[in-house]
């Protein structure tokens, strides 16, 4: 997102689908409360949600293949990360605690949100028993810069 000198964004931009339910806020650019004059696709931050995923470091590739899938472009991964679950026990990357897991955080449109938790889902619950494992949770974004 290309930000003008001096303005102050008050709202992300995701696409540029002109959905007149999604620009009820005011741009950066303008101070009416629509930002039809510039056309910019920004989306009011109570439209976002952020899904938080944590994965075994195994299937990594698995999860970058379904945001692709979706149409997802923007995440941002945390390539390695420890840390101790409720069923997969410790992973601290270490010798006597091997193993790392992976995360993941996607801001999307609520639409995208639902539709990612969904096929999260349906990869854990088609998963063998003992497979690696992936826990995600969907929050609203409240507020962003």
């Amino acid at each position: 997102v290309a930000i003008e000198p001096n303005a102050v964004p008050r709202k992300t931009k995701l696409s540029n689908s002109g959905n007149d339910a999604l620009s009820t806020d005011a741009c950066a650019r303008n101070t009416s409360d629509q930002c039809d004059a510039h056309n910019c696709g920004t989306i009011p931050t109570a439209m976002l949600k952020c899904v938080t995923i944590y994965a075994d470091i195994s299937i990594a590739d698995d999860i970058i293949d379904i945001l692709g899938e979706l149409g997802i472009e923007s995440y941002t991964r945390f390539p390695r990360i420890v840390g101790k679950g409720p069923m997969t026990g410790a992973r601290l990357d270490t010798h006597v605690w091997p193993g790392a897991n992976t995360g993941f955080q996607v801001i999307v449109e609520e639409a995208d949100a639902t539709r990612l938790m969904d096929r999260l889902g349906d990869m854990r619950a088609s998963a063998a028993p003992g497979a690696a494992g992936i826990f995600a949770f969907q929050t609203a974004v409240e507020r962003s810069l």
